[in-house]
């Protein structure tokens, strides 16, 4: 939607330069004179071919400013998507196996000075099934949040947190690195 709305901007845009374009032509050939009249003067001729060019020159500059925009929007765009995913990609899901006690712990740290929001935290076993007592949640979260360390008996092989961050936006992280939207 947004592409099509950036893309009809330019359309008007230009749409009206084509405009402008026609109703120049048309002024320079009502300066010319209607057919059957005496040949138009030089000063005639220089006003006809200045007013052509101004719109030339009209028309090119509205066309360059319609793309400038475009690109201006994009950019700007682009610049929000990479901000937006900048805190989301922060988050680490962490698995520490070999603990004291043949334990392994899962953990979630967020480095950023933002909270991130309705985060759990499920661990997955070794048969892929999420472990029996999850997910582990916390409303709001700054900083690491501690989570669980598991006997060996739960044979934990990943986890994956479920979270919002300070943008409302929800998503997964993976104790793999992988983030999904």
């Amino acid at each position: 939607m947004k592409k099509f709305h950036r893309d009809a901007s330019t359309l008007v845009l230009t749409l009206i330069s084509v405009l402008l374009l026609t109703v120049s032509a048309l002024i320079c050939l009502k300066a010319l004179g209607p057919h059957g009249e005496p040949m138009p003067s030089v000063t005639d001729w220089i006003s006809a071919v200045g007013q052509a060019v101004g719109a030339l020159l009209t028309g090119g500059a509205l066309i360059y400013a319609a793309r400038t925009y475009s690109k201006q929007r994009q950019d700007r765009h682009e610049e929000l998507e990479q901000k937006r995913q900048e805190q989301a990609g922060k988050i680490i899901v962490r698995v520490k196996h070999g603990l004291p006690d043949d334990r392994t712990s899962v953990s979630l740290t967020n480095p950023t000075n933002l909270p991130i929001f309705k985060m759990n935290l499920y661990t997955i076993d070794d048969d892929g099934q999420v472990i029996e007592g999850q997910p582990l949640s916390e409303e709001v979260v700054v900083g690491d949040y501690p989570g669980h360390a598991y006997t060996q008996r739960y044979r934990v092989h990943s986890a994956y947190a479920v979270f919002t961050d300070s943008g409302g936006v929800a998503w997964i992280r993976t104790s793999k690195g992988t983030l999904f939207e």
